[in-house]
C-alpha cells in the first residue's frame, strides 16, 4: 500500500527536500534538497570529491585540487608537507606546459612552448639561482653575487657578467677620497676586463654637487675607487654611500 505522502518515487525525490530534525539554513543540520543541491555542516568523504569539471582530494598526503576550465586548459594544484605545486596542460596542445613548485629547498618554474621543443625553466635556492632557455641553449645563473648568462655557441647572445656593491666613503676637508675594491669573486680569465659603473647614492646636499665618482686602475680582482670635488674645493662628510656595477663578457 503507497504511503500518501511519499518521499520518493522510485528512484525520484518527490519532496523539494528532505532534513534533519535540527535543520536551520545557514546554522545548523543538513538538507538535501530536490534541484540538487545539498547543505551540511561537516561531511566525512572517503576518496575524492568531484565536481564539474574538476575534483578534490584530501588525505594524508595532502590536498589536491584539479579542474579545467572554459578555455580547455587543466589545472592541478597539490598542498602537502612537502610544499606547493601547481601545474597547467593545455589540453588543446598537450605539449604545452607550465608549472611552479615551491619547497623548503627552493622554488622551480618551468615551462614547454612552441609546441613542446623548447622549455624554459628557472629555480630558486639557498645556494643561488639559475635559468635556462633552451630556444637557443643559453643558461643563466648566480652563485652568490656573481651573475652571468652564456651561451656557447653564439657569443652574440651572451649577457654580462655582472658583479655589485657599495662602498661607504667618508671625507675631511679634502677633494678627494679613494679607496679600494675588491671584487667579492675574482672575475673569470676568459672574461673580458670589466666595465664598471659608479653611482654617488647620498641625496642631494650630503655631498657637494660638484662632487663626482669614478673608477680607476681596474683589474679582475678590483679597482680603485675615487670621488673627487671637479673644483678641487674641499669639503667634510662621513659614510657617503657609492655604488658601483661591473660587468663584463666572455672573450
Amino acid at each position: 500500500m503507497p504511503f500518501n505522502n511519499p518521499i520518493v518515487a522510485g528512484l525520484t525525490l518527490i519532496r523539494s527536500a528532505i532534513k534533519s530534525p535540527n535543520y536551520v539554513a545557514g546554522t545548523s543540520g543538513w538538507s538535501i534538497n530536490r534541484d540538487g543541491t545539498l547543505e551540511a555542516n561537516s561531511a566525512v568523504i572517503r576518496g575524492a570529491l568531484s565536481a564539474a569539471g574538476g575534483s578534490l582530494l584530501v588525505n594524508d598526503d595532502g590536498v589536491t585540487i584539479d579542474y579545467t576550465d572554459v578555455f580547455n586548459v587543466r589545472h592541478t594544484i597539490i598542498m602537502s608537507d612537502q610544499g606547493f605545486s601547481y601545474t597547467v596542460n593545455d589540453l588543446n596542445d598537450p605539449l604545452i606546459t607550465k608549472s611552479t613548485t615551491i619547497t623548503p629547498q627552493g622554488v622551480s618554474v618551468s615551462g614547454t612552448v612552441d609546441g613542446g621543443t623548447n622549455t624554459d625553466d628557472a629555480s630558486l635556492s639557498p645556494g643561488g639561482w639559475n635559468v635556462r632557455n633552451e630556444v637557443d641553449d643559453s643558461t643563466m645563473y648566480t652563485e652568490g653575487r656573481e651573475l652571468w648568462c652564456a651561451d656557447p655557441t653564439d657569443s652574440s647572445k651572451q649577457t654580462p657578467y655582472i658583479q655589485r656593491g657599495t662602498e661607504l666613503m667618508s671625507a675631511t676637508a679634502t677633494s678627494l677620497v679613494s679607496v679600494n675594491v675588491t671584487f667579492p669573486e675574482p672575475l673569470p680569465t676568459s672574461f673580458s676586463l670589466p666595465t664598471i659603473m659608479v653611482n654617488i647614492d647620498e641625496a642631494v646636499g650630503t655631498v657637494p654637487r660638484a662632487w663626482v665618482a669614478r673608477a680607476r686602475n681596474i683589474s679582475r680582482t678590483g679597482f680603485s675607487l675615487t670621488i673627487h670635488s671637479v673644483d678641487s674645493s674641499n669639503a667634510t662628510f662621513s659614510n657617503v654611500g657609492v655604488s658601483w656595477l661591473a660587468s663584463c663578457k666572455k672573450n
